[in-house]
C-alpha cells in the first residue's frame, strides 16, 4: 500500500488562498497539488474549503476520496467514492477548524470506511453475466462488450 500525505494550507494558495497538496511517502518530488476533479462533479467551481458542510468541503472529499481509491486500486473506485464522499466529508473534513491541516490515506480510508458502514453501497448481480457489482454502474463484461459493439461499428 502507497502512503499519501495531504496537507491543506489555507494562506498558501494562488488566487484562492487556499492550497491542497498531496505527496506519496519516501518519494521524494512527489509532492503536486491534490487535484479538484470538477470532471467528475462541479460542487465548488472556485476549488477546495473545509471546516463547514458546504460546496468546498464537498469537493474536497469527493478529490480525496477518488485519489485514495484510485491509488489503492480498491474495486469500484469511483462508484464508492461517488457514493461515500459526502459523509466523508462530514466525518473528516467539516470538522477541520484550523488554516493547515494534515491527513495520510489511512486517515480518509477511515472515513471512507466509516461511511460505507453507515450506508452500505447497493450491489446487484448481472443478470447475463453473474458478476456483482454497484447498482449504479454497468457490469465489467457488459461494459467491454459495449465497447467492442461501438469499435465494430466505428
Amino acid at each position: 500500500m502507497r502512503r499519501h500525505i495531504y496537507v491543506g494550507n489555507r494562506e498558501a494558495g494562488h488566487g484562492t488562498g487556499i492550497l491542497v497538496t498531496v505527496r506519496e511517502e519516501g518519494v521524494p518530488g512527489s509532492l503536486v497539488p491534490l487535484p479538484v476533479r470538477l470532471d467528475v462533479r462541479k460542487h465548488s467551481p472556485t476549488g477546495f474549503e473545509w471546516g463547514y458542510e458546504g460546496s468546498g468541503p464537498a469537493q474536497l472529499a469527493l478529490a480525496l476520496c477518488l485519489h485514495v481509491l484510485e491509488t489503492e486500486g480498491a474495486p469500484w473506485w469511483r462508484e464508492r467514492a461517488l457514493h461515500c464522499y459526502q459523509d466523508v466529508k462530514r466525518l473528516l473534513v467539516a470538522p477541520v477548524q484550523d488554516n493547515q491541516w494534515q491527513f495520510t490515506s489511512e486517515d480518509v480510508l477511515w472515513a471512507i470506511h466509516d461511511a460505507e458502514q453507515e450506508r452500505p453501497l447497493d450491489m446487484v448481480q448481472c443478470d447475463r453475466h453473474a458478476l456483482t457489482h454497484p447498482s449504479r454502474a454497468l457490469c465489467p463484461d457488459c461494459l467491454r462488450e459495449e465497447q467492442e459493439q461501438e469499435e465494430k461499428l466505428s
